[in-house]
């Protein structure tokens, strides 16, 4: 008699440890590729001392063709260490691991109601604590070419993200004692924090996002949702950054 085992995903400690292992290559290249830039523009600058390496660090934070490299660079090395992972674990192929399904056009706009009902809390919280993102407009100004700028922000980087937080964080997670409501405020919590440019209010409203973003993975079983809402986010935010500048 054949017994039918139900796929599963890798457990609690083997999917925060491969998570931990992926953010930090993340970081590890995306600091890698900053430290060149800063040597770069060193060499360029007549004069430029040891002491003058903070300063143009600084300068760099919000370079918007620095981050469009970096991006593309170091989030397709962590997509492809997120397939590796998942191909690790045979018992499950990569679609059912990621959620890799589609959904009805009816869940797909109710929940994208949803989205811009949360886009709506965020800008009156923005307004009422006086808070502005200047992050994507400095960016925008600073980019040079567009094109990479956009790839990143708005395909690439959600791409990635999406993956790792809720693909394959939330479902190594939920399996565990922390369930799915455990498995949706590690990932998103992790996920705010990442995201350093911001101060803690931003991170506070990103936060709020992730649990959207995870709650609509659990709710869909279908990853397209989540992603399709955080590149929709990120595209509104490049075009308001468009429209400033322009």
């Amino acid at each position: 008699m054949t017994m039918n085992v139900k796929p599963q995903p890798w457990p609690l400690w083997p999917t925060l440890g491969f998570s931990t292992l992926i953010i930090g290559t993340l970081l590890g290249a995306s600091t890698a590729i900053a430290l060149v830039a800063i040597f770069i523009v060193m060499a360029q600058t007549p004069g430029a001392e040891v002491q003058d390496f903070t300063q143009i660090a600084k300068s760099l934070e919000t370079n918007g063709l620095l981050l469009a490299i970096s991006t593309l660079v170091a989030d397709t090395i962590g997509i492809g260490l997120i397939y590796f992972f998942v191909r690790l674990r045979r018992s499950i192929t990569v679609p059912q691991y990621l959620g890799l399904r589609g959904i009805s056009v009816k869940t797909f706009v109710l929940w994208h109601i949803a989205f811009l009902g949360f886009l709506v809390l965020s800008e009156l919280s923005m307004k009422l604590f006086h808070q502005s993102d200047q992050f994507m407009v400095e960016a925008f100004t600073s980019a040079h070419h567009l094109v990479p700028l956009f790839i990143a922000v708005v395909l690439v980087g959600p791409l990635f993200e999406e993956l790792l937080f809720r693909g394959f964080m939330i479902p190594g997670i939920a399996r565990s004692s922390l369930g799915p409501t455990g498995a949706v405020l590690i990932s998103s919590g992790i996920w705010a924090v990442i995201h350093l440019q911001y101060n803690l209010f931003f991170m506070g409203i990103l936060f709020g996002f992730g649990l959207l973003l995870g709650i609509a993975q659990l709710k869909t079983r279908s990853l397209y949702l989540p992603l399709a809402m955080h590149s929709l986010n990120n595209l509104i935010a490049f075009v308001g950054a468009a429209l400033t500048v322009r």
